[in-house]
């Protein structure tokens, strides 16, 4: 045996080399699946937990812009009051309708007749004003006579409802889509910091051992930056919306001043106006030097220091301090509505609002199967003061809708949800 040893001495040990090596090899090949397997594991976990906290926080965004959408609407409402109008035309119509110069079938405001020329609005007309704008006389202006209005004062007033309609209604769809633009980066700006804050504070359990890490200087917010961060709304809610709203009334007295009120439009006709209205809006050069797109930022937030500072105390602040942590979450927000990128997305959401606005009108325009006094082909042709009170009462949907379509489908636009996304999960400029 000894012998056969001795011959086979340098077999045995390259053998058994060979098998231990396979072995070690087994063995570390094993080792390293398992920690692969962990490492997949883990990065599967991460990004669930971080689609999971994303997606929580895009809910939170919705929650926070439906009370700040009324605050908007309440001053929308009050500086484009087109109800008392309305009222005011209604009285006068009551009136007229008493005097014996004035027959039942014709009383009240104002209709496109075949002559083209502008008359009074049929009662019914009159009728689908007030149940569509939601104006009712007071009980005290019934006991008392309302002035005659004559043809012209009638027609003033009735242009004066074609232009605010116009205006606030295309107003609210603005409002909104800003609204829920800077609600979302900001509150993705802080769920970021509040994401990153408990990666570094998880426990490594399968080794037993708590990782105890001091995070990074910047990761962890103070509260009360983090609060007077959210504070920056107020300059929107109570400075940009005029702007907005200003910038608006431009433009749709520009295009539709010198449209008469009877002019009778189709759908087409209708989405070239709002079309024509909004492109303006968004890309003339001509109104304060720069467009809405080009000038947005200043509606969002204050430009300068002073007006940083102004907003902090218009919230309560008595002595007003920007330390570098509040002023690095400023320029950042600032930067990403100043992207090439953003500019996309802001189109995008804008373009959603202005097609639902655009199809939420288009029934109006629709012909009735039933109607057979109506002999215009497909496609109906509406006369633009019977337009009016809807396309005021569509101001009311946009800002105060339950559920809030308009605030679903900004939501809802692709470049939009890929852009919050890219905010969410920008940790480059943090760790």
């Amino acid at each position: 045996m000894l012998s056969y040893l001795k011959r086979h001495l340098r077999g045995i040990a390259i053998t058994a080399g060979i098998t231990g090596g396979v072995y070690i090899l087994g063995k570390y090949a094993k080792w390293k699946i398992e920690e692969f397997k962990d490492k997949v594991g883990a990065e599967r976990t991460a990004k669930e937990n971080m689609k999971r906290r994303f997606l929580q926080r895009q809910n939170d965004c919705t929650y926070v812009v439906l009370p700040l959408l009324s605050s908007i609407g309440e001053q929308l409402w009050s500086e484009i009051d087109i109800e008392s109008i309305i009222g005011k035309l209604q009285r006068a119509k009551g009136n007229q309708s008493s005097t014996p110069t004035t027959s039942p079938s014709s009383s009240g405001v104002l209709v496109k007749h075949k002559d083209h020329q502008i008359t009074d609005v049929p009662v019914e007309g009159e009728k689908k004003a007030e149940s569509e704008v939601g104006y009712e006389s007071s009980d005290q202006n019934s006991s008392q006579t309302p002035p005659l209005l004559s043809k012209k004062e009638k027609l003033k007033l009735w242009n004066e409802v074609k232009i605010k309609s116009l205006t606030r209604t295309i107003s609210s769809i603005y409002l909104l889509t800003f609204l829920t633009i800077l609600t979302h980066v900001q509150l993705n700006l802080l769920g970021r910091f509040n994401y990153l804050y408990s990666v570094l504070s998880l426990t490594e359990r399968d080794k037993e051992t708590t990782i105890q890490i001091q995070p990074a200087k910047g990761i962890v917010l103070s509260p009360d930056n983090e609060k007077n961060y959210l504070f920056f709304t107020w300059w929107l809610l109570n400075v940009g919306w005029k702007r907005v709203v200003e910038r608006v009334n431009i433009v749709v007295e520009r295009i539709v001043t010198d449209i008469p009120i009877n002019r009778e439009l189709s759908y087409k006709d209708f989405v070239w106006l709002i079309s024509e209205i909004r492109g303006q809006i968004d890309g003339s050069d001509d109104i304060e030097g720069e467009s809405m797109l080009q000038g947005f930022r200043n509606v969002m937030l204050p430009e300068t220091l002073s007006e940083e500072l102004d907003v902090l105390r218009q919230v309560g602040e008595d002595e007003p301090i920007i330390d570098g942590e509040l002023r690095k979450l400023l320029d950042e927000t600032k930067d990403f509505l100043d992207s090439p990128d953003f500019k996309v997305v802001q189109s995008a959401c804008l373009t959603a609002g202005f097609d639902l606005f655009q199809n939420d009108m288009y029934p109006h325009f629709i012909l009735l199967e039933n109607d057979e006094e109506n002999i215009q082909p497909p496609g109906k042709i509406i006369n633009l003061a019977m337009l009016l009170p809807d396309l005021s009462k569509q101001a009311h949907v946009i800002i105060n809708g339950v559920p809030n379509r308009y605030l679903e489908a900004v939501k809802n636009v692709k470049e939009f949800q890929e852009f919050t996304a890219i905010i969410y999960s920008s940790f480059d400029d943090v760790l």
